[in-house]
């Protein structure tokens, strides 16, 4: 066989180290509340406060905080289907609806994805409408009153979306007087200064009740582990330095679960690549390192189109050879000038430093308070962590239609345009 050829059958007809990949999969899902693990306070305040829509009443609305990978997207999928089908055996119909934010996340996405939902489940052909938030407003408002159920609508990820008051326009839905019951929402956050800069309308409302759920630790994500393990894996290929690791590791990220599965999933990838019959220690930390990538482009590349600018307002700076920190009022002046580039609107100051500290949050930048001086106040320092390269990430930035190709330029190449 030629050097320059790969020997396909080898690859797949040789062994491997799994039994049934799925069980370890980012898309699993227990088959039923059962089977979750560590989340019996959570359960149990979902149960409770859904108690209230079983018997045929209006739940008030609903904020899920917690961190990535802590169950919340899970147990509320999971717990819809319990609260459905409890409904159900009252005569009272439940209809959840998910909305995924990181990928419907403006008004309009927003109101074709419930236009679409309702007429699937009135099996109502689909209506062309004049692309206007009125016309969808209208037809949303029309199809949840001819459905006249119980409607509760799940928000994942309820910080992305572009503008979080729209959630007013739901709220208000019983104002329509053919519209006999309220529309439940439930918001699910990483973030808990998500309700910060809502309009206070909407935070009254959305607030009614708040759900933290906390982290698993490192004993909880172990016990997770095995039994995931024994669904995924053949037995004996496991080395026993393997899951305590992966545990350990996913617990230092904030005991997120994801993680913890992630890991061992890549790591049986791995030994599989290698033709290692058995996942070792070194496979784990081989599997850390790629993941924090991967898991690095994935948050960068889901940011919003604001949060995206600010981030390349801030490398474009931090990018200059010898400059190590940066005040984020210059940060706020490169900012301004690549809106005017990439035709975007400008946020005041306050709301810029509020995407810092958020991006922050998300270990992209980091920033630190420092004095000027006796009597010359503080300014807040950004800077970049050393581990992340810049070139990179401008390229993923650059992958978003919004911030490529300007002017007939085959690339947005701001850094030479900008006045520092």
């Amino acid at each position: 066989m030629a050097e320059n050829t790969v020997d396909v059958n080898k690859i797949l007809f040789s062994g491997s180290v799994f039994l049934n990949p799925d069980a370890v999969s980012p898309g699993y899902k227990p088959k039923s509340i059962n089977e979750v693990m560590h989340r019996v306070d959570f359960i149990e305040a979902y149960t409770t406060h859904f108690k209230k829509t079983v018997m045929g009443f209006d739940s008030s609305n609903l904020l899920v905080f917690g961190k990535t990978g802590t169950g919340k997207t899970m147990v509320t999928k999971l717990m819809m289907q319990v609260i459905s089908e409890a409904a159900l055996q009252n005569g009272i119909e439940v209809f959840p609806v998910f909305v995924n934010c990181n990928v419907t996340y403006s008004d309009t996405m927003v109101l074709r994805f419930l236009i679409t939902q309702f007429e699937e489940k009135l099996d109502l052909p689909h209506e062309k409408l004049v692309n206007n938030f009125s016309e969808y407003y209208n037809r949303l408002t029309y199809l949840m009153t001819k459905y006249g159920k119980s409607i509760i609508i799940i928000f994942d990820e309820i910080d992305k979306l572009t503008n979080p008051d729209i959630i007013n326009n739901f709220l208000r839905i019983k104002e329509n007087d053919d519209m006999k019951r309220n529309v439940c929402i439930v918001g699910i956050s990483n973030s808990l200064y998500f309700t910060k800069n809502l309009d206070p309308r909407t935070k009254s409302a959305l607030s009614q009740t708040e759900i933290t759920v906390e982290p698993y630790d490192a004993v909880q994500l172990e016990e997770i582990l095995c039994y995931r393990a024994k669904l995924a894996f053949k037995d004996g290929v496991i080395d026993d330095m393997v899951i305590p690791l992966c545990a350990a590791l996913a617990a230092q990220e904030h005991g997120d679960a994801r993680r913890a599965i992630d890991l061992l999933r890549v790591s049986g990838d791995i030994a599989d690549m290698r033709g290692d019959k058995i996942i070792q220690s070194e496979h784990v930390r081989e599997a850390n390192t790629k993941i924090d990538s991967d898991k690095t482009k994935r948050v960068v590349t889901r940011l919003t189109p604001q949060s995206k600018t600010a981030f390349l307002s801030s490398l474009l700076l931090l990018n200059k050879p010898g400059t190590n920190t940066v005040i984020t009022s210059d940060i706020y002046n490169v900012y301004l000038q690549v809106c005017e580039q990439i035709g975007i609107d400008v946020l005041s100051a306050r709301r810029f430093n509020d995407l810092i500290g958020e991006l922050s949050m998300l270990e992209l930048l980091y920033t630190k308070k420092t004095s000027r001086g006796r009597g010359k106040g503080v300014v807040n320092m950004v800077g970049i962590d050393v581990n992340l390269d810049s070139n990179i990430i401008f390229d993923w930035i650059y992958e978003d239609s919004q911030f490529y190709s300007m002017n007939g330029r085959k690339q947005l190449t701001i850094y030479n345009q900008l006045k520092f």
